[in-house]
């Protein structure tokens, strides 16, 4: 799919210590001077910083080289309103910081930098929807097993056939891309699909804004992480902004009851109820890790069907940890770039010189069935608390995958293999 965006270079006085102190600075405080909510990710790469919206897929970029600093801005799925929007904070970044741009390295894929015609680039968003949307629809099923991978967290992906679409804003049916080509305003479908198609902060603007943490972020586990209070802190406060401005929206009444239980704010939940009296037995339904998901793994080579509902973190040592309420654990390891002389080292010789002297078994995974694996199975105990573990060992030439399954009873023994079975390459 053809991506739309901008980048721009600039260059700066100081240390990149100080740059990175300002952009994180100056980022940290758009939330309350834009009413947009932001996340910023520091990431562990000493040459980049990332930043952005809660319901991006892709946040900005900056990577730094030497005294240069270059940005880089995907406004695909988000609309020509965050285009702008995008625009006007790269401007406001050389009024805040000690970076200075290099207009001359600008490059807008709409154009919109240099006409500044706000219709026009509605027109070129429009444009992209219907090539987009005839693309999606001459592509052949079995290619389409991801269907559109927009702005799910973590590489995570709604399982299973049963839609024709994941969106950042819910499921969408094949109808959807068929008839934006037959109706004489298409405009409609570009209001449906683009969560900020006009420039204004509207009722439906934070109606959506709140639906694709809805869908894409929450866990609907009672929060752990400071990210998952932050997700559930906006989305309460959109959905309360937008109530304001056009009480007559359909609200997703239920998932917002769930939201102010899950935030344990008891006179929130009382408010909804006294508001909303017709709507409080309706069950909640939105959001896709309410089911199994995939999980896209190292570099996007693998893939695992997981819970949804579960925590997640990226460790020190680059693993990812997932656990929910349920005393279950999931560990998963990938070891890169494994090479003798230059060459990769096939994935049974992999396995053979990391696993050690462990007694694992010869597994078939039924959805790879070409890649070499064993499993182990045992005990472990942990402050008093004993639980019983699978571990997965899989690899392909030059990557190894290990899978940790950590469960509090045997009976469970199944499930832990079943989701070991899930992984695959892509």
């Amino acid at each position: 799919m053809r991506r739309i965006g901008f980048r721009c270079e600039g260059e700066f006085d100081c240390s990149r210590e100080e740059m990175k102190e300002d952009l994180l600075n100056f980022v940290s405080g758009l939330g309350t001077t834009t009413q947009i909510s932001i996340m910023v990710i520091n990431t562990a790469e000493d040459d980049k910083l990332e930043a952005g919206t809660f319901f991006v897929d892709k946040p900005a970029c900056f990577h730094f080289k030497g005294k240069r600093l270059t940005l880089e801005v995907d406004t695909t799925m988000l609309g020509p309103g965050y285009h702008v929007t995008e625009l006007g904070i790269l401007e406001a970044i050389e009024r805040e910081t000690r970076l200075r741009w290099d207009r001359s390295t600008m490059h807008d894929d709409t154009g919109y930098y240099e006409h500044r015609d706000f219709k026009r680039l509605q027109r070129f968003m429009l444009d992209w929807l219907l090539e987009y949307s005839s693309s999606l629809l001459n592509t052949p099923d079995l290619e389409l097993p991801v269907r559109t991978n927009l702005t799910m967290p973590y590489a995570m992906l709604p399982q299973g056939n049963e839609y024709f679409a994941c969106h950042l804003l819910g499921y969408i049916h094949r109808d959807f891309f068929v008839y934006i080509h037959e109706f004489k305003d298409p405009e409609l479908f570009c209001q449906a699909f683009f969560l900020w198609w006009n420039e204004d902060l509207s009722a439906k603007f934070y109606l959506k804004c709140a639906l694709s943490i809805i869908w894409c972020q929450l866990n609907w586990l009672p929060p752990a992480l400071d990210e998952e209070f932050i997700y559930i802190d906006h989305a309460l406060k959109q959905l309360e902004a937008a109530w304001e401005l056009d009480n007559t929206l359909p609200l997703p009444v239920p998932e917002w009851i769930e939201l102010a239980k899950l935030s344990r704010d008891q006179e929130l939940v009382d408010e909804l109820i006294r508001r909303f009296p017709t709507e409080i037995n309706q069950p909640a339904s939105k959001g896709y890790r309410r089911h199994d998901i995939l999980h896209t793994i190292g570099e996007n080579r693998w893939k695992i069907k997981l819970p949804g509902k579960m925590h997640h973190i990226t460790g020190d040592d680059g693993a990812l940890l997932f656990w929910d309420d349920r005393q279950r654990s999931i560990r998963i390891t990938v070891i890169h770039g494994c090479a003798e002389n230059g060459s990769p080292l096939p994935g049974m010789t992999l396995l053979q010189k990391n696993m050690g002297d462990l007694k694992a078994e010869w597994h078939i995974l039924p959805e790879a069935t070409s890649v070499p694996a064993f499993m182990l199975h045992g005990d472990s105990a942990d402050k008093d608390k004993s639980s019983c573990d699978t571990t997965l060992f899989a690899a392909t030439d030059g990557i190894m995958v290990i899978v940790n399954v950590s469960y509090p009873e045997e009976e469970q023994k199944a499930w832990a293999v079943s989701l070991c079975d899930s992984l695959s390459t892509i």
